[in-house]
């Protein structure tokens, strides 16, 4: 004959495991979906870079050198260079009119 204890710890069991199974079938998605997010914060931030790019030329009359010339000016990057959510390095094109973009 089972007792209320018994039935009670049956019925955890049952809710552990099932909770335990949705967690295992939403994770991935989740994953997944922050993987994506991060992909578009770095595409949103080589175009904003390469803006910024066009604005040096549009006042400088000159392409930039590299990202110091940007980064110095307060006119470009107030807080500091973008960063890839990815920790990726940004490279500036041989050109030095965009940032390349990076797979990931």
């Amino acid at each position: 004959m089972q007792t209320k204890k018994d039935v009670s710890l049956i019925g955890l069991i049952i809710v552990t495991l099932v909770l335990a199974v949705l967690s295992l079938i939403t994770l991935p998605k989740m994953m997944e979906g922050a993987t994506i997010a991060k992909a578009n914060a770095c595409e949103t931030n080589v175009k904003v870079m390469n803006l910024q790019v066009g604005f040096y030329f549009q006042n400088e009359g000159k392409w930039p050198l590299n990202f110091n010339s940007l980064v110095n000016d307060p006119n470009y990057f107030p807080n500091g260079l973008l960063k890839c959510p990815f920790r990726h390095e940004y490279t500036m094109h041989s050109s030095h009119r965009w940032i390349n973009q990076h797979n990931h």
